[in-house]
C-alpha cells in the first residue's frame, strides 16, 4: 500500500531551522497540525508495511524511511502523486486558496483523497468537501471535534481518529517541592492567555510561593513574526497580559517567559505542579497530552476536544467557568496527595490512549475502507450532551436520517434571541455553563 501525505508549508515558516526527523520525542516547536502530519508518516513506516511518499515545499529533514519529495506547485503535486502510484492522498482541511485549488483538481485526477481536519470547519466548507467525489473521508481529531458535524450531511464522510503522541519517551514526574504552574500554547490574541494571566495574582494570594512558566510565543506559526517588548508575542497580545504579569514595566518575580520550546520543555514539565493550556476551544490539544505524559494534571475549560484529552476528575479538571478553573488550579497546588494521584492517572491514560502503535491501526483500517469503497458509519455521541448544542445536533441527525426537514441551529438561536431574549440567554448559560 502506498500513501501520499501533503503538507502545505508554502512559506517554510513552520519548519525553518527545526529538526523534525524524530517526532516521537515530542513536538520540536512547530504547529500541532504539521507535527501530526509528520508523526503519522513516522508511525506508518515504523509500525506497518505502508510505503509513505511525503510531499512538501521545504521541510529540512523527515523521519527515516519516509520518501521525501519537494514540490513547487499544485500541478506538480497531482502529477507526482499519480506517477508514484499512491493509493490515497492525505491533505489538510483548510480553506486557503491553494488547498481549495487542490480539492478541485482532485475531482478530475482520479485520486482518492482523505481530508484531515485539525481545525473547526464552517458548514459551507465541510459541505463542499462532502460534495467533492474525490474526498472519501473527512477525519476529525477527537470525539468532540466529530460531534460538531453530526447534524451535517457531511457526517456520511466523517470519522474521528485521535492524534497520536509517543508517551513512552517521557518519564513520570515526581511532585516538585515548589508550586509551579506551566502554561503551554501559542501566544496569540485569540488563544486567550490574557484570561489566565488575569487569575495569576489571585493564585499568588492563595499560594504565595507559586511560580509560573509560560511556554510558547507569537512565532509558533511564523518564525519571522515581529514581537513586542517582552519578546514573546506581538505588541497587542503582550499588552493584553502584561498588565497582570508585570509591575512598573518589569515581569513579576514569579513569572518566567520561556518562549518557543521543543522537546526540552519536558524538563519544565518535570518540575510542574499544574498544567494549563489554551482556554479557547481546541479540536484536540496536544499540549495537554504532552503534560499528562509527564504525570502533570491539567486544568482547562470544559469545552472542545480537551474534554477527550483531559478526563475531568481523573487526570485533571475542566471548569465550567473561569472561577471554577481558578479554584481547581489552587486546589491542585495545595492538595499534594490529590495532585500525585491525578498525575499518575494522567500518565496511564495517555499511554493507553494516544500512543502511535495504537492509533496507527485506526489509520490502517481507514485506508482499507477507502480503498475498498466501504461506507462510513455514524458514531452516536455518548457524553457531554450539554456542550455546543450537542443534544440539538443529535435530534437534527435523526431528522435528516428520516428525511424530515431540518431547522438549522443558527435559525433556532436567532428566533429565540429575537422573540424570547430572556429564555435565550438562560438557555445559553445552562448549555455553555460560561
Amino acid at each position: 500500500m502506498k500513501i501520499a501525505i501533503y503538507v502545505d508549508d508554502l512559506h517554510g515558516a513552520n519548519f525553518s531551522g527545526v529538526d523534525i526527523s524524530t517526532p516521537y520525542k515530542g513536538n520540536p516547536g512547530i504547529g500541532g497540525t504539521e507535527y501530526e502530519f509528520v508523526m503519522l508518516a513516522y508511525a506508518l513506516v515504523t509500525f506497518s508495511d505502508v510505503e509513505v511518499n511525503f510531499y512538501h515545499h521545504n521541510i529540512n529533514k523527515l523521519p527515516d524511511g519516509v520518501h521525501d519529495w519537494i514540490i513547487h506547485d499544485n500541478n506538480e503535486l497531482i502529477v507526482l502523486v499519480k506517477k508514484h502510484e499512491n493509493d490515497i492522498l492525505i491533505v489538510r482541511a483548510y480553506g486557503s486558496p491553494y488547498l481549495l485549488e487542490i480539492y478541485e483538481m482532485l475531482r478530475d485526477a482520479g485520486i482518492k483523497c482523505i481530508v484531515w481536519a485539525h481545525n473547526s470547519m464552517s458548514g459551507d466548507f465541510i459541505n463542499s468537501l462532502y460534495e467533492n467525489p474525490a474526498v472519501k473521508r473527512i477525519v476529525c481529531v477527537s470525539r468532540e471535534h466529530y460531534d460538531l458535524y453530526i447534524d451535517s450531511k457531511a457526517t456520511a464522510k466523517c470519522i474521528f481518529i485521535y492524534n497520536m503522541f509517543d508517551c513512552k519517551y517521557f518519564k513520570l514526574r515526581e511532585l516538585p517541592d515548589n508550586s509551579a504552574v506551566t502554561y503551554t500554547g501559542g501566544l496569540y490574541k485569540d488563544k486567550s492567555f490574557h484570561v489566565f494571566a488575569s487569575m495569576w495574582r489571585d493564585i499568588l494570594r492563595e499560594v504565595p510561593d507559586a511560580k509560573l512558566y509560560v511556554i510558547g510565543s507569537g512565532k509558533l506559526y511564523n518564525h519571522d513574526a515581529e514581537l513586542g517588548p517582552l519578546g514573546v508575542a506581538d505588541a497587542e497580545c503582550e499588552a493584553m497580559f502584561a498588565e497582570y504579569l508585570t509591575e512598573n514595566g518589569k515581569l513579576l518575580p514569579s513569572v518566567k517567559l520561556c518562549g518557543n520550546m521543543g522537546i526540552e520543555k519536558a524538563e519544565i514539565y518535570y518540575k510542574t505542579t499544574v498544567g494549563i493550556t489554551n482556554f479557547m476551544p481546541e479540536t484536540f490539544c496536544i499540549s495537554a497530552v504532552e503534560m499528562e505524559s509527564c504525570g502533570v494534571p491539567v486544568v482547562n475549560r470544559r469545552i472542545g476536544g480537551v474534554q477527550n484529552t483531559v478526563r475531568h476528575g481523573e487526570t485533571g479538571f475542566l471548569g465550567r467557568n473561569y472561577d471554577e478553573i481558578k479554584k481547581y488550579i489552587i486546589l491542585l497546588l495545595k492538595d499534594k496527595e490529590l495532585n500525585v494521584k491525578m498525575g499518575r492517572q494522567a500518565k496511564i491514560f495517555t499511554e493507553n490512549t494516544f500512543i502511535p502503535e495504537k492509533i496507527v491501526h485506526d489509520w490502517l483500517k481507514l485506508f482499507d475502507d477507502v480503498i475498498n469503497d466501504r461506507p462510513c458509519e455514524y458514531i452516536k455521541p455518548s457524553e457531554n450532551f450539554s456542550v455546543n448544542y450537542k443534544w440539538w445536533r443529535i435530534i437534527k441527525h435523526w431528522l435528516r436520517e428520516h428525511h424530515i426537514p431540518v431547522i438549522e441551529t443558527w435559525q433556532v438561536k436567532k428566533f429565540a434571541k429575537n422573540n424570547f431574549p430572556c429564555l435565550f440567554y438562560a438557555l445559553k448559560k445552562i448549555l455553555h455553563r460560561k
